[in-house]
């Protein structure tokens, strides 16, 4: 058991049956799954400190688990969706615990998390998409050119940040002069085709070139924040924060709401509305459902509004 795995002496079986768990999953875990379960042992800690009771098999009941809930609301300051996977990682462990004969304490099972409910989709328009292309980037924010073509290639191609930030000539291919992407996803491993247009098709060769370079997931999602106030995307937006069953809203402008992510929803509701079949889209997105496809897609409603009008009146 490695060093960050070692256990309080007052709950030494949980917190050894919690080192047996990672030593099995360590090199089945991708790494951002390993720090999840590494963050969580801390709020764990935390819990068990905070309230003098060790964590236990045997004294794992739905209540106990309510009251780490709320510890993670009042003391963690974490929010619903946050808290929610913390648990849901937790019960994955305890699972696996049943199952490998470290416990016979089914309790667990009963306990449900309060779940976040739907949060605001941003996508952009076709509009803002060309104030980004045009937008003047000054003399002292010339990074923002390299993070520009970045996100234009995730809203073109609808790649996560993991796979468009990892583009080599390997993966330009071309068919019936017809170029197009061919990569394995690095969330679910499944290789995806992607048609690129003459912008994007640049845009890669850049890319393979080093013209255009990576940066951190977290270095995007702050410039881009940057760039798409600079193409005066402010649209004002009602968002709305849950802490427990508690539901608060705030007005944040539309840069403040985007993200790395929202290059891959652009291009999944862009497609959408020029009237390919969402079965389609999912193809060059990847997804294997429509329920997880549909976390992608925000048309507006005045949008489907006018859509079924047409489509009523023939």
């Amino acid at each position: 058991i490695l060093e960050y795995e070692r256990k309080p002496s007052t709950s030494s079986e949980f917190w050894n049956v919690w080192g047996y768990y990672l030593d099995d999953k360590r090199n089945r875990f991708k790494p951002r799954s390993l720090s999840k379960f590494l963050s969580l042992r801390k709020h764990l800690e935390a819990f068990e400190n905070h309230c003098k009771i060790p964590w236990q098999f045997k004294t794992l009941t739905k209540s106990y688990l309510e009251k780490f809930q709320n510890y993670c609301y009042e003391e963690g300051l974490l929010n619903t969706q946050t808290t929610s996977k913390y648990i849901g990682n937790l019960k994955s462990f305890l699972n696996w615990a049943v199952e490998n004969g470290h416990s016979d304490n089914l309790s667990f099972k009963g306990f449900r998390s309060i779940i976040q409910k739907e949060s605001l989709k941003v996508a952009l328009s076709i509009d803002e998409i060309d104030a980004i292309r045009d937008c003047t980037i000054p003399e002292d924010k010339r990074y923002l050119f390299n993070v520009r073509q970045l996100f234009l290639l995730s809203i073109l191609t609808g790649l996560r940040y993991s796979d468009y930030s990892r583009v080599k000539a390997e993966h330009l291919k071309v068919h019936d002069r017809i170029p197009f992407l061919q990569i394995s996803q690095m969330k679910t491993g499944d290789i995806i085709e992607i048609p690129l247009t003459p912008e994007a098709k640049k845009i890669v060769e850049h890319l393979i070139e080093g013209m255009v370079h990576p940066i951190s997931n977290q270095k995007m999602n702050s410039y881009v924040k940057e760039l798409c106030q600079l193409s005066g995307i402010n649209e004002p937006f009602e968002v709305y924060q849950q802490k427990g069953a508690m539901r608060f809203s705030t007005t944040r402008p539309k840069f403040e709401l985007i993200t790395t992510h929202t290059g891959r929803r652009t291009f999944a509701t862009n497609l959408l509305l020029k009237g390919l079949p969402a079965q389609t889209v999912m193809q060059f997105t990847g997804h294997k459902d429509y329920k997880s496809f549909s976390k992608y897609v925000n048309i507006p409603k005045s949008t489907e509004m006018e859509l079924v009008t047409k489509a009523l009146l023939g």
